[in-house]
């Protein structure tokens, strides 16, 4: 997979930590759900959350970010289909 690496569009969103040997990405959006992915280098974290932010820059949302459900929701359909 590769990635442009290039930030000069690109208003960084992105957190950077080192955890067990591995670098980890963080990419937050007030209001939104937070990605959070494991690199074996700090090289591809970074490629990948830029291409993250850009994506989120033009296309408004998070790449997986998923639906809203609900609580009740889930406990009344557990009871409709294992009860």
């Amino acid at each position: 997979m590769e990635f442009d690496t290039n930030m000069s569009q690109v208003n960084s969103m992105a957190t950077f930590r080192k955890r067990s040997g591995k670098w980890q990405v963080q990419i937050r959006i007030q209001g939104k759900v937070s990605l959070i992915k494991t690199f074996p280098t700090k090289e591809l974290a970074r490629a990948w959350a830029i291409h993250t932010e850009r994506q989120v820059s033009s296309e408004g949302f998070l790449p997986s970010q998923s639906p809203s459900i609900r609580l009740r929701d889930l406990f009344t359909r557990y009871q409709e289909v294992c009860l």
